[in-house]
């Protein structure tokens, strides 16, 4: 799956990227800035007005399962039974669950850049924050 800056989510062949016009399947979900994270059939999307959840059916057709907070609009890393985001222009670190979007945990981290993503190293999460 891939998506971008534009809107349209594209769902495309491992094996055979089908080339213009040759994607399995294409759907409008949202502008998304940076990386996204897998988890299985299941894609985290940056999306400029919050992270999405996004399932790829075996017939490569896209479902939305859930829909951030638009504050938490950071790259998605996934670890520790959660979906780690920032809320970038708050500062604020999100534990969100997987199953529904919700923030279980958060935690104030500071001013950090819109590039800033989350790292996952054992049983931390470290913030990249701005200035250094």
């Amino acid at each position: 799956m891939l998506g971008g800056k534009s809107g349209p989510v594209y769902v495309l062949r491992q094996d055979r990227l089908g080339g213009i016009g040759g994607q399995v399947s294409v759907q409008d979900i949202c502008r998304s800035f940076g990386g996204a994270a897998v988890d299985g059939n299941v894609v985290y999307l940056p999306c400029t007005d919050g992270v999405r959840a996004v399932r790829v059916d075996d017939a490569g057709t896209l479902h939305v399962l859930w829909h951030a907070a638009d504050s938490i609009a950071g790259s998605p890393v996934i670890g520790g039974g959660r979906v780690w985001a920032l809320d970038q222009e708050g500062g604020v670190l999100h534990a969100l669950d997987p199953a529904s979007g919700r923030s279980a945990t958060q935690i104030v981290v500071g001013e950090t850049s819109r590039f800033a993503t989350p790292a996952l190293h054992g049983n931390h999460v470290l913030v990249p924050r701005w200035p250094a």
